[in-house]
């Protein structure tokens, strides 16, 4: 009875670590990032950054090159961004081109540089499938108090990204929150 309890519990962790997981990245999923960054505003003392990535120049690589050059593409995206995290922080696909890490514990200025230094990493070319291709990303950033509405951080920081996007592409674009004047 112990063994098949066991094979149980680890065939429960295996089908939750699937249903939380992109399953070509590796990364945090949809639903994990939102679980996460909905924790991570009400347990969190300080502010949390959210980066939210489109990639700039993705689609004409699936268009040229097909679908399997696309996803090495995406998936040494998703190792990129990893490499310019720290330890602790989570990175996410949110699904086709559209990434998003949230950074606990962290300002505005700090949440900046680590924009830029994902920025960078992307600007390397890419090997998709023996043909070099270059991508960038549009990048929005927010910064956000702890207990702060989760969805409206959210679209505050994907209007952010929309910025970066219609400013020219392959840029950060940071957005503060309105006051109200007293």
């Amino acid at each position: 009875m112990d063994g098949l309890v066991r094979q149980l519990a680890g065939a429960l962790h295996a089908v939750e670590r699937q249903a939380s997981t992109d399953q070509l990245t590796g990364l945090a999923n949809r639903r994990r990032f939102y679980d996460r960054w909905s924790t991570t505003l009400t347990t969190s003392t300080g502010p949390t950054a959210l980066l939210y990535l489109d990639l700039d120049g993705f689609k004409p690589v699936n268009d040229t090159y097909g679908h399997e050059a696309g996803d090495a593409v995406l998936v040494e995206v998703a190792a990129r961004i990893n490499a310019a995290i720290r330890v602790g922080d989570v990175v996410a696909r949110l699904g086709g081109d559209e990434f998003a890490v949230i950074l606990p514990d962290t300002d505005d200025e700090l949440a900046g540089t680590v924009a830029e230094r994902i920025l960078k990493s992307l600007s390397e070319p890419f090997d998709a499938l023996s043909h070099e291709v270059c991508v960038g990303a549009s990048i929005g950033v927010i910064t956000a108090t702890p207990d702060a509405n989760p969805e409206a951080e959210l679209r505050r920081a994907d209007q952010a990204m929309y910025t970066a996007k219609n400013s020219g592409r392959n840029r950060v674009h940071h957005s503060f929150p309105v006051t109200s004047a007293v």
